[in-house]
C-alpha cells in the first residue's frame, strides 16, 4: 500500500527526502496530442474523500471528509473529525448497506469517524483497513500520528484481527524483512557518539504481487522521524525468497520535503516516483522503471513533477503532473495527453481544476480532481469551499451528486445543486 503525506492510504505523515533525476530526451515514446481515452464525470460535488475500491462482484465508493477542511492546527489537534460512509456501485447509483456498517463506529449521521480502505471479495472474503489521526504532539517530527486497524467481515459483522495485514497483503507470506538492521547494512555515517539503534527503516510505500514479489521504499530515520538517508527500495525476489535492497539515485532535491510512491504492475514492471507536494513548478520528474534486475530514471515527453500514476490491466500507464494534466502511455508506449471534461454542477467552467489521484481497478481508470467553490447562505458571509469530481472511463450514465454536509445515507444522490466556482485563479497548498 502506497503511503504519503497528502494521500489517504497512509499510516503515518510522510516527509520523504528524495531526489529529481535529470530527464533524458526521449527517443522511443512519441508524443501524441490526440487522447485515445475518453473520460466521463461520475460523481460532483462537496465531498473531499470519494475513492473506488474492487470488492469483487461489485465495486465500492467511500466518501465523506478527512477531517482537515477548513481546520486550524489548534482545532484539530484532539480529533481531525474525519466522517466517512461506503456503499456499492450498483444500477447507476451508490448504494448504502447498513448492515455492513455492523461492528463500526458510527456517529449521529451514519459516519464512521476514521479514514476507510477496502478490498477483498464481499461479503465472504473482505477487509477492512479503518485509519485514525490526529495532530502529532509539538516537536514529534511529524504533523499528523496515525493508528491503522484491521478488520474482517466475520458472523455479519467487522471484527478487528491482529493478522489482518496478512489478508490485506495477498499472495504468499515473504520472509522477514530485517528493518532494525536495514540502515546499519547500508553503511550510513553515524557521527562520533552516534547511535546507530537511534535510527531505524521506516517504510513509506509497499506494493505486492499475488505472487508474493513484493517491492518496499523508504527510508533510515531517527527518533523524531528526521530523515538519516535517501530513498532506499528493496525488492523481494520470489524465486530465491531474498531480499535485494540499493539505495535510489541521489540528488540535491534531497533537502527538500517530498512525497513518494510505487506502481507494481507485474513481474519485471515497477515504477517509483516522488514529488514535492507544494511546489508545482515545471521540473524533471522523478521517476524510476524496476525491470525486475535494477532502477533506471524513466524518460517523459512532458514535464514533471508527477504526482500520481496508476496502470489499467491492459497493460496502459496513467500519470498526473504538476496536479494539472493527465497523461496515458499505451502498452506500445506512446504517451497521449487526456482531456477532462467539463464539470456538471459547476455554474461555469471552474478556472482551477487541480488533479488530485488518479486510480485504477481492472481495466478502468478514476481521476480524482477538485476546484474552489464560494459557499452563501443567509445571514452569513460567504466562505470558500471546494468541489470534488470523480472522472471515469468505466461506462457511466449519469453524474451522480455527493454533499458530504449531509447524512450518509442520503449523501450520495442522483439530483444537486449548482455550485459557484470561485472566481480565484489558483489556491496555495493542497486540496483534501
Amino acid at each position: 500500500m502506497g503511503r504519503g503525506m497528502t494521500r489517504r492510504r497512509g499510516t503515518s505523515l510522510f516527509l520523504l527526502l528524495l531526489a529529481a533525476c535529470g530527464r533524458p530526451h526521449p527517443t522511443t515514446t512519441p508524443f501524441g496530442s490526440s487522447s485515445p481515452k475518453t473520460l466521463s464525470v461520475a460523481i460532483e460535488g462537496p465531498c473531499p474523500k470519494l475513492r473506488v475500491w474492487d470488492t469483487g462482484k461489485d465495486l465500492a465508493v467511500v466518501w465523506g471528509t478527512y477531517g482537515l477542511e477548513g481546520a486550524t492546527p489548534i482545532e484539530a489537534r484532539t480529533s481531525l473529525g474525519t466522517e466517512q460512509a461506503f456503499g456499492f456501485m450498483r444500477n447507476g447509483r451508490i448504494e448504502l448497506v447498513p448492515a455492513l456498517l455492523a461492528g463500526l463506529p458510527q456517529n449521529g449521521r451514519g459516519y464512521v469517524p476514521a479514514d476507510i480502505e477496502l478490498g477483498g471479495r464481499f461479503p465472504e472474503a473482505a477487509w477492512l483497513s479503518r485509519v485514525d489521526t490526529r495532530l502529532a504532539k509539538i516537536n514529534r517530527g511529524a504533523l499528523f500520528e496515525r493508528s491503522r486497524s484491521y478488520l474482517v467481515w466475520e458472523q455479519n459483522r467487522w471484527t478487528e484481527s491482529p493478522t489482518g495485514s496478512d489478508v490485506v497483503l495477498s499472495g504468499l507470506r515473504t520472509p522477514p524483512f530485517l528493518e532494525g538492521t536495514i540502515c546499519t547494512r547500508l553503511g550510513e555515517d553515524v557521527p562520533p557518539g552516534g547511535d546507530h539503534e537511534a535510527r531505524h527503516f521506516a517504510r513509506h510505500a509497499t506494493e505486492r504481487l499475488s505472487s508474493g514479489a513484493v517491492i518496499t521504499a523508504g527510508r533510515c530515520e531517527d527518533e523524531m522521524q528526521r530523515s538519516k538517508s535517501g530513498v532506499v527500495v528493496a525488492s523481494l525476489a520470489t524465486e530465491s525468497g531474498t531480499w535485494s535492497v540499493t539505495e535510489a539515485p541521489p540528488s540535491p532535491m534531497f533537502d527538500e520535503i517530498v512525497n513518494v510512491d510505487l506502481v507494481y504492475a507485474g513481474k519485471g514492471d515497477a515504477y517509483l516516483y516522488a514529488y514535492m507536494p507544494y511546489d508545482e513548478t515545471p521540473r524533471p520528474p522523478y521517476v524510476l522503471h524496476f525491470d525486475g534486475r535494477s532502477w533506471t530514471p524513466l524518460a517523459l515527453p512532458f514535464d514533471g513533477p508527477i504526482v500520481s500514476m496508476a496502470h489499467t490491466e491492459d497493460g496502459t500507464l496513467w500519470a498526473v503532473a504538476r496536479f494539472r494534466e493527465l497523461y496515458t502511455r499505451s502498452p506500445l508506449g506512446a504517451w497521449s495527453r487526456v482531456a477532462l471534461p467539463p464539470a456538471r454542477f459547476s455554474d461555469r467552467p471552474p478556472p482551477d481544476l487541480r488533479i488530485i489521484e488518479v486510480q485504477t481497478t481492472g481495466k478502468d481508470a478514476w481521476v480524482h480532481a477538485a476546484y474552489p467553490i464560494v459557499v452563501r447562505s443567509a445571514g452569513s458571509e460567504p466562505r470558500p469551499s471546494r468541489s470534488h469530481i470523480l472522472f471515469t472511463t468505466r461506462r457511466w450514465d449519469s453524474p451522480l451528486f455527493c454533499d458530504a454536509a449531509s447524512p450518509a445515507g442520503s449523501a450520495m444522490r442522483t439530483s444537486g445543486r449548482t455550485l459557484e466556482a470561485a472566481k480565484a485563479v489558483r489556491t496555495k497548498g493542497s486540496f483534501e
